[in-house]
């Protein structure tokens, strides 16, 4: 754990004040605090595009861990995914009948709790926890374990349909955001934001989707929805706002989530695993931060405040545990 206090105290001792500083409630200055300890930082763990396979790299454990290594140091965490993260319908099927086939052998018949997925009942299943088959049920349950404080869909976890997605939002216990994704009334299909309080922050997050081609859904503005949404957030008091998006990049290759973030005045970060960002993020010119996670969980990615306001962004690997 002191070399995760080292590296944070040393980026962020490297970074100006910069537009964070302003919007960000100060908790006291940095230098009162030892390098060892974390009191009066928030610590944001993000991750993105885990399409199902978290345990070929790091795990939802490592996640848990690095929240706990983190808190248990003084710092505040908000743990949140950028979408992709369950198995979408075709690949499902495949993957429980795998499993299944693996684990309950052929005269496993009992069918699974959840009957949303008729594709994922149809498969045969362990008869001591049926529910406990089905791929994406764990998938959210695990996330759920892990700490995590929301999620925006993706693509693939859209293609398994809204009603199939507040189940697994049941299940994972926390919130699926998004402010765009819209029913073909124009209502919003999810949750749109979140406001959280960390040690003296008033933090609002909101979720943004692009690049979603599913039955009964239909997706508004990105930029304006950002715009809308920072501007809601401001005026219910947020000190820091963060856009957690899945918006793939533009005809021209270019990141969707930088020209959300040139555009909506007032946004303080971007977490989107599909902007490419290094692991250093992506500062822009009006004082945002743009970030991505490395997919399957290769990587855990970080955004560090400090108590004055100054922030950094890194990635965390497997050697940090």
């Amino acid at each position: 754990m002191k070399k995760i206090a080292m590296l944070l105290a040393l980026l962020l001792s490297l970074l100006p004040l910069g537009a964070l500083a302003e919007s960000v409630q100060a908790a006291g200055p940095v230098d009162d605090a030892p390098q060892d300890e974390l009191s009066g930082y928030v610590i944001i763990l993000h991750t993105g595009n885990t399409q199902g396979e978290a345990d070929a790299h790091m795990g939802f454990d490592s996640v848990a861990e690095a929240k706990r290594r983190f808190e248990a140091a003084g710092a505040s965490v908000l743990v949140l995914d950028g979408g992709n993260a369950f198995i979408p319908p075709e690949e499902e099927t495949q993957a429980g009948a795998d499993e299944a086939f693996a684990t309950a052998g052929p005269e496993a018949t009992a069918e699974p709790e959840a009957t949303d997925e008729p594709e994922a009942t149809a498969e045969p299943v362990a008869t001591e926890a049926p529910a406990e088959d089905d791929v994406n049920e764990s998938i959210a349950k695990a996330m759920g374990a892990a700490g995590y404080d929301a999620m925006a869909p993706g693509e693939n976890d859209f293609a398994l349909g809204v009603e199939v997605l507040s189940g697994l939002r049941g299940k994972a216990g926390f919130p699926l955001l998004s402010v765009n994704a819209l029913n073909e009334e124009g209502a919003r299909l999810l949750a749109g934001s979140i406001i959280v309080n960390k040690d003296g922050l008033r933090i609002g997050v909101f979720g943004l989707t692009g690049n979603v081609e599913a039955e009964g859904v239909t997706l508004a503005d990105a930029a304006e929805a950002a715009q809308t949404a920072v501007e809601t957030l401001r005026g219910e008091g947020c000190d820091l706002v963060i856009a957690l998006a899945r918006l793939g990049v533009d005809e021209e290759g270019k990141p969707v989530a930088q020209s959300v973030a040139e555009q909506a005045e007032g946004l303080n970060v971007v977490i989107d695993a599909t902007a490419g960002a290094p692991a250093k993020g992506l500062w822009l010119a009006n004082g945002a931060l743009i970030v991505s996670a490395p997919e399957k969980l290769a990587g855990i990615g970080i955004v560090a405040i400090d108590p004055t306001g100054r922030c950094a962004a890194m990635e965390m690997d497997e050697s940090w545990f």
